[in-house]
């Protein structure tokens, strides 16, 4: 299990580090290439991650099985309502600063913010193995993978040259050190809180692939986004069948 998850994590590193090489791959929102990763993370987000929120006691042990659900898709808004208000927050009083200042606090919340997201994504790494597999975990791994690239694209075309190697390894830290807080933790804290952090990312993601990843109506190419979320939920499908 261990193995497993140290070369999830070192793949998810590997996207960071390597990120800035495929920008001309992605490409702009045009891109049917950028639509194409789009469809991709949108059908895990559907097909994987929200039903997790929709299954009964899976946050609260006992509980009955609509709080359950309720609970789940609340932290899972909580967790929408925290990342939209960090950018909201580092954007506030735009008149009384200077545009060199704004764009210093932006950039150091998205640092950190992006940080703690790679982290918490990191710490989930094991309890997805035990739980699901290596084969599903490795279209987490994928999923979550593409999201992080689109992510970066987006991030870049922002911040231009400023967004660097540096910052690259920031993120790249904050994936190892939710690696080893979670084979540090052990069994007994991922059941207690594995669950209710997924909730707090879905409702994360799902922020980012609709602010971020999904674009315009007049940028978006809807068949590479519809070939994108066939393809994952085929697989996913195929491969949990055969489990």
């Amino acid at each position: 299990m261990m193995l497993w998850t140290a070369l999830a994590t070192t793949l998810l590193v590997c996207v960071h580090i390597l990120a800035g090489r495929f920008h001309n791959l992605v490409g702009s929102r045009r891109s049917p290439v950028h639509s194409f990763l789009a469809g991709i993370t949108t059908a895990y987000l559907f097909l994987k991650l929200l039903p997790e929120l929709g299954a009964p006691g899976q946050v609260v042990g006992e509980e009955q099985e609509a709080d359950g659900r309720r609970l789940a898709f609340a932290i899972a808004l909580l967790g929408f309502i925290a990342f939209y208000a960090s950018e909201v927050w580092a954007h506030r009083h735009r008149a009384s600063e200077s545009r060199k200042q704004e764009d210093r606090r932006v950039y150091s919340l998205l640092l950190v913010t992006f940080a703690l997201f790679n982290g918490a994504l990191a710490f989930l790494l094991p309890h997805q193995v035990v739980t699901h597999g290596p084969w599903v975990t490795g279209f987490y791994v994928v999923a979550i993978g593409v999201h992080l690239l689109v992510l970066d694209h987006a991030i870049a075309e922002v911040h231009g040259g400023r967004y660097g190697s540096h910052a690259r390894l920031i993120h790249s830290l904050g994936l190892v050190s939710g690696f080893l807080l979670a084979t540090a933790l052990g069994p007994g804290v991922w059941d207690l809180t594995v669950q209710p952090l997924i909730a707090f990312l879905a409702g994360a993601i799902a922020l980012q692939v609709f602010r971020e990843e999904i674009p315009a109506y007049k940028q978006g190419r809807p068949v590479p986004f519809a070939m994108g979320a066939a393809l994952l939920a085929t697989s996913l499908l195929l491969v949990e069948r055969m489990g």
